[in-house]
């Protein structure tokens, strides 16, 4: 009898396995493997006056200096719970900073439940030209727990000052 079970939850196993592997196989999206395969990139020259514009450009490093009010590390570091005034001026300059980069942004906003009760969050989502084959979509996680100075809070910023 207990052979029998055995087989039987044995079985059952092989098939959950199987129908898992049917669903993933099913899942992929076939328009992603269809952009891989449209051939080398074509890169263009440089112009002199491109290449100009890029060494003008102020230091990156200033932009993650949390001493330099107008970092965006100095403008991220902030408490910025989900739901508060703090966490909407957080998304509302990383919104902004994409779009000025000529990023498309959207939002998706939504309620969830907290140990504080039900909380307002919002994804932002940027796509760099997303009528592209292929894109560069980016996200980061920006809201902070509920403390005034929390532990590791420069860590917690850094992911989407880097973005």
């Amino acid at each position: 009898m207990a052979v029998s079970a055995a087989r039987g939850r044995s079985r059952l196993h092989d098939y959950g396995v199987s129908l898992l592997l049917v669903s993933l196989f099913l899942s992929v999206p076939w328009h992603a493997y269809a952009a891989s395969t449209i051939g080398p990139r074509q890169f263009q020259d440089l112009s002199s006056d491109a290449i100009s514009a890029l060494v003008v450009h102020p230091d990156p490093v200033q932009n993650i200096d949390p001493n330099n009010p107008n970092s965006h590390l100095a403008k991220i570091l902030i408490p910025r719970p989900p739901d508060t005034a703090n966490n909407t001026l957080v998304k509302d300059y990383i919104v902004s900073t994409m779009k000025k980069l000529k990023w498309h942004v959207e939002e998706d906003t939504f309620t969830d439940m907290t140990p504080y009760g039900v909380k307002r969050f919002t994804n932002v989502i940027a796509t760099k030209d997303p009528t592209a084959l292929r894109r560069v979509i980016v996200a980061a996680h920006f809201d902070s727990k509920f403390f005034a100075n929390p532990p590791g809070s420069q860590v917690r910023s850094f992911p989407p000052v880097i973005l």
